[in-house]
């Protein structure tokens, strides 16, 4: 099976702001977009935990 490293393809301008968040932080590319994902879901407790638990398989898969 083949594995993919990018969950995206995104525009220029918000790459360029993905590695300037990298240079900060240290994380991956993958760990930025996944914790923005995780902080607008934070209202939203029935949908939360469903999309929580696809992105903990999806951060399980990036970090084997």
């Amino acid at each position: 099976m083949k594995t993919h490293k990018t969950l995206l393809r995104l525009p220029e301008d918000v790459k360029a702001l993905l590695e300037s968040a990298k240079a900060i932080t240290g994380k991956s590319q993958q760990q930025l977009i996944i914790e923005a994902i995780r902080q607008s879901l934070e209202g939203y407790p029935a949908i939360q935990l469903s999309i929580l638990d696809r992105l903990d398989r999806i951060e399980s898969k990036l970090s084997l």
